[in-house]
């Protein structure tokens, strides 16, 4: 399979994704970016500074800003100052999103299960063994190209 066609399966997934987020972002009366950005937080707790969901999120600064802005003053959200570094604020979500974060898992969980229902569990186990190697070459690929 040639890298082209990787990148468009992963955009496939992530338009699919988006489109089934959709109705949850309704529900939520969210806009698209804001929910994401509560999931993704919800998921990955570790990563969160603005400038870490950009980078693996791939979404604009001016965005995530914009959204950060909106979902503290909503209080999904608050900010808290980097002890050795002020210039850094940390994101973290609170009780209020916690339905939106259980809302997005599902979402996943679902398409998921959508995309993987005519793979076996090892075959499945075999894909995520070869995607996990991958990650980590992309890890030492970003550290030596300066993209992290």
């Amino acid at each position: 399979m040639e890298f082209y066609h990787w990148v468009m399966i992963s955009e496939r997934m992530f338009r699919i994704y988006r489109s089934h987020c959709a109705k949850y972002c309704k529900k939520m009366h969210l806009n698209q970016t804001a929910f994401e950005l509560i999931v993704f937080l919800g998921n990955n707790p570790e990563y969160n500074t603005a400038k870490e969901i950009c980078e693996y999120r791939g979404l604009k600064k001016s965005m995530v800003s914009i959204t950060i802005d909106q979902l503290v003053e909503k209080g999904y959200m608050i900010r808290e100052t980097d002890q050795r570094d002020r210039r850094i604020q940390h994101l973290f979500l609170t009780d209020k999103s916690a339905p939106t974060v259980k809302m997005g898992k599902e979402a996943q969980s679902e398409i998921f299960g959508s995309l993987t229902t005519e793979i076996s569990r090892e075959e499945l186990t075999s894909a995520e063994d070869v995607l996990y190697k991958i990650e980590r070459r992309i890890a030492e690929i970003e550290k030596v190209e300066g993209l992290v």
